[in-house]
């Protein structure tokens, strides 16, 4: 007479399926893998022979887990202050380097940032999604006054800036998400 239990599963997501009258038993997956939560699995299984003496015998295995491309990127942080620039100093000036902010929670074969799209802005329910066609650097997601005509001031595009940016990794297949997120013009 002879037994196979599962003595250690650290992720708790098999049972195992022993064919009565045959040699055969099958590992069961119960319920769905993870890499992000689970990138390697133990899965111990113990073979009792009972006898005089009873006899053990134990099975450690160890699972990779294979990362898919299940996760969008997605901002950090979601609200931003600059000063407002009156006087027009400097043509040039970084608002909001988005590449600090966003984070893609796939493993290193799917994480990596393929690229930023300018999708919109509004501000006070006003679109001046083509006055800030130009701002967006769509490699580095650094968003910058060049592309501006005229100085970043709040009496001209009021108090806060509302943006929308689509981000894209370069995992396969691609995940990209729409990020929405603020921008506020602080007084000098």
């Amino acid at each position: 007479n002879n037994s196979l239990e599962i003595v250690r599963d650290s992720a708790g997501m098999f049972e195992l399926i022993v064919i009565p009258g045959q040699s055969l038993w099958f590992l069961w997956q119960v319920s769905p893998v993870d890499f992000e939560e689970n990138s390697t699995i133990q899965v111990e299984i113990q073979s009792t022979e009972y006898g005089s003496p009873v006899l053990h015998q134990t099975i450690l295995y160890n699972l990779t887990v294979l990362d898919v491309n299940d996760n969008a990127p997605n901002l950090s942080q979601k609200q931003f202050n600059i000063p407002e620039d009156e006087e027009g100093a400097s043509s040039d000036r970084q608002i909001v380097d988005l590449g600090q902010y966003v984070f893609d929670v796939d493993g290193p074969d799917n994480n990596m940032i393929g690229g930023y799209s300018l999708v919109s802005v509004t501000s006070d329910a006003t679109d001046l999604t083509d006055d800030f066609a130009g701002v967006l650097d769509k490699s580095t997601g650094m968003l910058s006054t060049a592309g501006l005509d005229i100085p970043l001031d709040r009496e001209m595009y009021g108090t806060s800036l509302d943006f929308s940016v689509n981000i894209t990794d370069t995992g396969m297949p691609p995940q990209s998400r729409v990020v929405g997120f603020s921008v506020t013009l602080t007084d000098l």
